[in-house]
């Protein structure tokens, strides 16, 4: 069946994706076309309270969530119940991390958090209804960290990545640092992600990292190797081409990265349909300058239960970056159209909400080109879908 994307939205919103296809339309319509797609909510719509991702998009740019979210909120540890002021206009860091069942390896990463040189002003850990030890050394830990330990449990399990969306939310440093439950952190890793943040326009920096095995057994190779990324190509990354490279490939991983907490209403709410770090970099290269750092301060542990992981590779292959997403063959486009939709409702929100947002113009422009390009690499999708 085809139809006009300009059609009354009812009318879309009965069709569905797979018999969805544009004729000349304008950005407006596809745009209004694709806000009232009807959309599959989180796996737990009854505490979302939204029937779609459009509809709670609507909703959380009028809401300011309440300083106590879902969950059980420990006491705050010994080190201090409220953040002290930065010293000599000095960054406050925020360390967020989500655990669910990680008592294996969280105690060294916990260790390893202590021992950093840029020493965290908390660390906020939403703790995924995990049911081993992983509460009690959380517990443990908050007794005795040189820093403030914030925890929270969710019951029920929310899912990594709204577990960390609510930490991110909860957090109340300058810089948001993500955290993952089982790696490493060398020593001077948030002082080398912090020096490179202070660089005038950059949003969010992100090291490489070494991949090692369950016992910490090197695994010859890099996170950056794992998925193509070359030392060459870090200028590719520049504030206008970097978002419709990083919807080719993203090369941002969460734990490796750290982003002013001052664009946290940009990335906000994430989309249930991508993993977090992925939402969070496109976003942030919208607003302001991606900072790939070629050293490998973090220790990116592999054992089998990683959600998603990584893997040394002997090839050269590089990301396939160098055409254009709206041209690209849809099989290229890993993201999928749930996924594809959900960035453009947001999108659409942040283009409405830019005054009250404060979203410069040059952001905004930005904004436009991704979503015309996203309307694009859609229309393709439904095509080859319908002629598949």
């Amino acid at each position: 069946m085809v139809t006009d994307l300009g059609a009354p939205a009812e009318r879309v919103r009965d069709l569905g994706w797979g018999t969805v296809v544009a004729h000349d339309i304008g950005a407006q319509s596809m745009n209004d076309a694709l806000l009232a797609l009807s959309i599959a909510p989180p796996p737990d719509p009854s505490a979302l309270g939204f029937a779609s991702y459009a509809s709670y998009l609507k909703d959380y740019y009028q809401y300011q969530p309440p300083a106590a979210e879902t969950g059980t909120d420990a006491p705050a540890s010994p080190a201090g119940r409220a953040l002290a002021p930065a010293r000599g206009g000095s960054p406050r860091v925020s360390v967020v991390m989500a655990t669910y069942n990680g008592n294996t390896f969280l105690r060294e990463q916990l260790e390893s958090l202590s021992r950093q040189e840029w020493r965290p002003h908390e660390l906020v850990v939403c703790d995924d209804a995990s049911t081993d030890q992983t509460w009690a050394m959380l517990s443990a830990f908050r007794r005795e960290a040189p820093f403030e330990v914030r925890t929270f449990r969710n019951k029920p399990n929310l899912g990594s990545t709204r577990a960390f969306e609510k930490a991110i939310r909860l957090a109340r440093g300058d810089v948001i640092a993500l955290c993952d439950q089982d790696d490493l952190w060398a020593p001077d890793k948030l002082a080398i992600l912090i020096d490179k943040l202070a660089r005038p326009g950059v949003s969010v920096a992100f090291t490489d990292g070494l991949l090692v095995g369950p016992r910490l057994e090197s695994l010859g190779g890099t996170l950056w190797e794992s998925v193509g990324f070359k030392r060459w190509m870090m200028g590719l990354l520049d504030r206008e081409g970097a978002p419709e490279r990083l919807l080719r490939q993203n090369v941002v991983t969460g734990c490796a990265s750290a982003f002013w907490a001052r664009y946290r209403p940009f990335l906000l709410p994430i989309s249930p349909y991508w993993v977090h770090d992925y939402w969070l970099a496109v976003i942030l290269s919208l607003v302001g300058d991606l900072a790939p750092i070629a050293v490998s301060p973090l220790v990116y542990r592999q054992h089998g239960g990683n959600q998603i992981g990584a893997m040394p590779r002997s090839d050269s292959t590089a990301p396939d970056w160098l055409g254009s997403v709206a041209s690209a063959p849809p099989t290229h486009f890993s993201l999928s159209r749930r996924a594809l939709t959900d960035l453009s409702a947001h999108l659409a929100q942040l283009v409405a909400q830019a005054e009250r947002l404060s979203l410069d113009q040059q952001a905004v422009a930005r904004v436009q080109r991704l979503t015309a390009i996203l309307q694009t690499q859609a229309l393709r999708r439904a095509v080859a879908d319908m002629a598949s």
